[in-house]
Protein backbone atom coordinates (compact mmCIF):
# COMPACT_ATOMS: atom_id res chain seq x y z
CA UNK A 1 0.00 0.00 0.00
CA UNK A 2 2.82 2.41 0.87
CA UNK A 3 4.60 1.72 -2.42
CA UNK A 4 1.44 2.45 -4.41
CA UNK A 5 0.91 5.73 -2.54
CA UNK A 6 4.55 6.79 -3.05
CA UNK A 7 4.35 5.99 -6.76
CA UNK A 8 1.13 8.00 -7.14
CA UNK A 9 2.38 11.06 -5.22
CA UNK A 10 6.14 11.31 -5.87
CA UNK A 11 8.41 11.04 -8.89
CA UNK A 12 11.54 8.89 -8.51
CA UNK A 13 14.36 11.05 -7.15
CA UNK A 14 11.96 13.28 -5.20
CA UNK A 15 13.23 14.41 -1.79
CA UNK A 16 11.27 12.81 1.07
CA UNK A 17 11.55 13.73 4.73
CA UNK A 18 11.61 11.03 7.39
CA UNK A 19 11.48 11.91 11.08
CA UNK A 20 12.76 9.69 13.86
CA UNK A 21 11.85 10.46 17.44
CA UNK A 22 11.25 8.87 20.79
CA UNK A 23 8.22 9.88 22.79
CA UNK A 24 6.53 8.98 26.07
CA UNK A 25 2.83 8.51 26.61
CA UNK A 26 2.69 8.06 30.36
CA UNK A 27 4.54 4.81 30.97
CA UNK A 28 4.62 3.90 27.25
CA UNK A 29 7.96 4.66 25.58
CA UNK A 30 7.88 4.67 21.73
CA UNK A 31 10.51 4.97 19.03
CA UNK A 32 8.65 6.36 16.00
CA UNK A 33 9.62 6.81 12.35
CA UNK A 34 7.29 8.92 10.19
CA UNK A 35 7.10 10.31 6.66
CA UNK A 36 6.61 14.08 6.70
CA UNK A 37 4.31 15.26 3.90
CA UNK A 38 1.78 18.04 3.50
CA UNK A 39 2.43 19.37 7.04
CA UNK A 40 1.64 15.98 8.58
CA UNK A 41 3.62 13.07 9.97
CA UNK A 42 2.51 9.67 8.65
CA UNK A 43 3.69 6.81 10.89
CA UNK A 44 5.77 4.23 9.03
CA UNK A 45 7.24 2.26 11.91
CA UNK A 46 6.99 2.29 15.67
CA UNK A 47 8.42 0.18 18.41
CA UNK A 48 7.62 -0.05 22.10
CA UNK A 49 10.86 0.36 24.01
CA UNK A 50 11.29 -1.92 27.02
CA UNK A 51 12.66 0.86 29.23
CA UNK A 52 12.10 4.53 29.96
CA UNK A 53 14.51 7.09 28.53
CA UNK A 54 16.29 7.52 25.22
CA UNK A 55 16.95 4.80 22.67
CA UNK A 56 20.51 3.89 21.78
CA UNK A 57 22.17 4.12 18.38
CA UNK A 58 21.87 0.35 17.79
CA UNK A 59 18.08 0.46 18.34
CA UNK A 60 17.71 3.52 16.08
CA UNK A 61 19.71 1.92 13.25
CA UNK A 62 17.70 -1.32 13.52
CA UNK A 63 14.46 0.67 13.24
CA UNK A 64 15.49 2.96 10.36
CA UNK A 65 16.98 -0.02 8.48
CA UNK A 66 13.47 -1.47 8.23
CA UNK A 67 12.15 1.72 6.60
CA UNK A 68 14.95 2.97 4.31
CA UNK A 69 14.64 0.09 1.76
CA UNK A 70 11.08 1.27 0.97
CA UNK A 71 12.50 4.55 -0.37
CA UNK A 72 15.29 3.39 -2.67
CA UNK A 73 13.90 5.39 -5.62
CA UNK A 74 13.90 8.62 -3.60
CA UNK A 75 16.31 10.97 -1.89
CA UNK A 76 15.85 10.80 1.87
CA UNK A 77 16.38 13.47 4.50
CA UNK A 78 16.26 12.03 8.03
CA UNK A 79 15.18 14.54 10.68
CA UNK A 80 15.70 14.17 14.40
CA UNK A 81 16.44 16.21 17.49
CA UNK A 82 19.08 16.31 20.20
CA UNK A 83 17.68 13.18 21.89
CA UNK A 84 18.37 11.11 18.77
CA UNK A 85 21.99 10.12 18.23
CA UNK A 86 23.54 10.86 14.83
CA UNK A 87 26.93 9.66 13.60
CA UNK A 88 28.72 8.33 10.53
CA UNK A 89 27.40 4.91 11.55
CA UNK A 90 23.95 6.15 10.47
CA UNK A 91 25.20 6.89 6.98
CA UNK A 92 26.70 3.42 6.71
CA UNK A 93 23.49 1.80 7.95
CA UNK A 94 21.27 3.79 5.59
CA UNK A 95 23.30 3.37 2.41
CA UNK A 96 24.71 6.92 2.57
CA UNK A 97 24.43 8.16 -1.02
CA UNK A 98 20.85 9.45 -0.95
CA UNK A 99 20.41 9.96 2.79
CA UNK A 100 21.03 13.28 4.54
CA UNK A 101 20.87 13.58 8.31
CA UNK A 102 19.71 16.67 10.18
CA UNK A 103 19.34 17.36 13.86
CA UNK A 104 18.30 20.38 15.88
CA UNK A 105 19.50 21.37 19.31
CA UNK A 106 16.77 21.61 21.92
CA UNK A 107 17.48 23.03 25.35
Amino acid sequence: MLQAWLKAEFEPGHVLYIAIDRTNWGCINLLMISLIWDNRAYPLYWELLPKQGNSNLEKQIAAISKVIPLFQKYKIVVLGNARILFSQTWELACGAASVLLFTSETK
